[in-house]
């Protein structure tokens, strides 16, 4: 039985550190630049879902990602899974909590800096 996948090419989000201010001591809300990265991802995360017939899992899924950056600046990769994984909150799985993630690789690519997803049931 072939197993359930969907694959997703992002711009690259924003990372955890330019996507929330603070603005109370343990509330922070979403910066413009997060709000604008998820609201054209949801876009394209809808289309794709109906393109490759994926279907809003509530069993644990592995997020498989591999980044493409810009420059070869130090990058951290986990600061950047907080805004994609909300993100993907009611569309890909119920609730993040669900979410292996998994980075598989990171490269250079100053032409088209991008994340590449690929989610499966585990």
């Amino acid at each position: 039985m072939e197993k359930k996948r969907l694959d997703l090419v992002l711009k690259l989000p924003p990372s955890l550190n330019s996507a929330f201010r603070n603005v109370k001591i343990n509330l922070r809300i979403p910066t413009l630049k997060a709000k604008e990265w998820t609201r054209e991802s949801i876009l394209i995360t809808k289309r794709e879902i109906f393109k490759q017939s994926w279907i809003k899992t509530d069993k644990k899924t592995v997020m498989e990602i591999r980044f493409f950056w810009k420059d070869k600046r130090k990058h951290d990769c986990d600061n950047y899974l907080k805004v994609m994984n909300d993100s993907f909150n009611g569309l890909i799985w119920f609730d993040d909590s669900q979410c292996l993630p998994r980075v598989i690789d990171f490269q250079i690519d100053p032409k088209n800096p991008r994340v590449e997803l690929n989610f499966y049931e585990l």
